[in-house]
């Protein structure tokens, strides 16, 4: 199973896209630096995308990766907000 996981940084940059190996459904709309979500949530994201020093530790990709998604993966959104 992967997750295509459609990442918004809301207007900072643009949408990119992820595909990361195993089933992130649940974190489907969590966005980091939001008062309304639980932190433990958040710091999933968190981990998923950056790394201790808060460089990127994924891949991001320009295109939406078609293909993952005809191969079964699921789609997510979830993002950081400034």
């Amino acid at each position: 199973m992967q997750t295509v996981l459609i990442w918004d940084e809301c207007g900072q940059n643009d949408i990119r896209f992820v595909v990361l190996d195993g089933d992130y459904s649940e974190l489907n709309g969590i966005y980091v630096n939001n008062s309304l979500q639980e932190i433990e949530d958040q710091d999933r994201v968190n981990d998923l995308i950056y790394d201790d020093e808060g460089l990127y530790k994924v891949e991001f990709l320009a295109e939406f990766p078609i293909e993952a998604v005809k191969s079964g993966a699921i789609v997510i959104v979830a993002g950081f907000l400034p």
